[in-house]
């Protein structure tokens, strides 16, 4: 697979904003409700909520490309924050 992507730096630090905006409500909103309504304890709770946050490309790819909407301007948007999310996720480990 091949993946060709042109991103200028200034759209970069706005997809990243973007990212970062993303992750933390997803990891947020999955940890509270895992805290209030599974008892999970705060770092599992972390854990989920992070491992949920950072699992959604495929998902999101493929809503964007049955809807055909992955060559418009918010598609490629979407796939430049989600490509960056892959990226710093693998870079951690």
């Amino acid at each position: 697979m091949q993946i060709k992507l042109q991103v200028s730096w200034q759209s970069a630090g706005v997809q990243l904003w973007h990212m970062a905006l993303q992750v933390v409500a997803t990891l947020v909103a999955v940890a509270g409700t895992a805290m209030a309504l599974a008892n999970v304890s705060g770092p599992g709770a972390v854990i989920l909520g992070g491992g949920l946050a950072l699992s959604s490309t495929a998902v999101a790819m493929q809503v964007l490309q049955d809807r055909g909407e992955s060559g418009s301007r918010h598609g490629r948007a979407t796939f430049a924050v989600l490509l960056l999310q892959a990226s710093a996720f693998c870079c951690k480990e």
